[in-house]
C-alpha cells in the first residue's frame, strides 16, 4: 500500500495560546508553505466571541485536511456531549505543540487519545512529567533542541516578566510558598541535573510536607513565577527576550511531524 502524504495541514491557536506559540506558529506556517504543503492557519479565540470562535473552529474540516496543529490546548474548551475536544472526533491526525510547563495549563487531556495523537513539549524532563501524570496521552516527545537561540527553560518562560516584576509577584506567594521558593533555589544550585520536579519533590520531603497527586500539581502551578525567577537569575538576565527560530532546524522537525510511521507507545 502506498504510504499517505502530508499536503494539507491546518494551524490552530486561540487566545490562551503563548506569545511564543503565535510566533512560533507563524514561523511554522511559512516553513511548512516553502517545502509545498497547503496551510491553513485559523485563530479561534474566545475574545473574538463564541460564535465566531465556533464558526472559526468549524473550518478546521473544510476542505479535511491530512494533519492538524495546535497550539497550546487551543480550543480545548470545545467539547463534545461526551465531554472530549471536539477535534477529537474529527478523526484528523493531530498534534499539540506546549511552549509552557505541563502545570501551567489549567485543563489537560485526561481522556485517552487516538494513536495518530501526538504531543510535543520543549524541555524532555516535561516528557517524563507527562508520561508520569497523563498517561492517557500516548506520544509524548521533546521538540529539537536547536529550534530556539536558547535554552528551552527560557522559552518556556519568555515574555513572563523581569525580574523585578517576578519579586513583586512571589511576594504575593503564602509563607509557605516562599520557603519552598528558598529551598528550590538551593536544591537547584546544589543539584542543577534535578528536574524541577523532582527538586520540588525534595523540597516537599525536607519540610516534611505530604499531599495528594493533585495538590503536588497545585504546587507546582503556584510555584510557576518562582520557577521562571530562578531561571532569570541563573543566566544573570533582566528579562528573558522573544527567542529566535531556527529555520533550518525548525524544517528538520517538520519532517518529523510529517512522518505518519512513529513508533506509538502502548505503556
Amino acid at each position: 500500500m502506498k504510504k499517505k502524504t502530508i499536503e494539507k495541514i491546518v494551524l490552530l491557536t486561540d487566545d490562551s495560546t503563548s506569545v511564543i506559540g503565535r510566533r512560533f506558529m507563524d514561523v511554522l506556517a511559512s516553513v511548512l508553505q516553502k517545502m509545498g504543503k497547503q496551510v491553513k492557519s485559523l485563530y479561534a479565540g474566545m475574545d473574538q466571541g463564541v460564535e465566531k470562535a465556533i464558526n472559526t473552529f468549524d473550518q478546521i474540516a473544510k476542505p479535511r485536511p491530512d494533519l492538524l496543529i495546535v497550539a497550546d490546548f487551543a480550543c480545548i474548551c470545545m467539547q463534545s456531549s461526551e465531554e472530549e475536544p471536539m477535534y477529537n472526533n474529527l478523526g484528523i491526525p493531530t498534534i499539540h505543540l506546549l511552549f509552557e510547563r505541563p502545570w501551567e495549563y489549567r485543563i489537560f487531556m485526561n481522556y485517552r487519545c487516538d494513536f495518530t495523537t501526538r504531543v510535543y513539549c520543549l524541555l524532555k524532563e516535561d516528557v517524563s512529567y507527562i508520561k508520569t501524570f497523563y498517561p492517557s496521552l500516548l506520544n509524548v516527545y521533546a521538540l529539537e533542541s536547536d529550534i530556539f537561540d536558547m535554552d528551552a527553560h527560557a522559552v518556556c518562560y519568555a515574555k513572563k516578566g523581569t525580574i523585578t516584576q517576578l519579586k513583586e509577584k512571589n511576594k504575593a506567594m503564602p509563607e509557605y510558598m516562599k520557603t519552598l521558593e528558598n529551598l528550590y533555589e538551593k536544591m537547584k544550585d546544589k543539584e542543577p541535573e534535578l528536574s524541577d520536579v523532582d527538586a520540588m519533590r525534595k523540597c516537599l520531603n525536607t519540610i516534611q510536607f505530604t499531599c495528594s497527586i493533585s495538590e503536588y500539581m497545585d504546587i507546582l502551578y503556584m510555584m510557576r513565577d518562582a520557577f521562571a525567577l530562578y531561571y532569570l537569575k541563573k543566566t544573570k538576565q533582566i528579562s528573558f527576550e522573544e527567542p529566535q527560530i531556527n529555520e533550518a532546524s525548525l524544517c528538520q522537525q517538520c519532517e518529523i511531524f510529517l512522518d505518519m510511521d512513529f513508533p506509538v507507545t502502548l505503556l
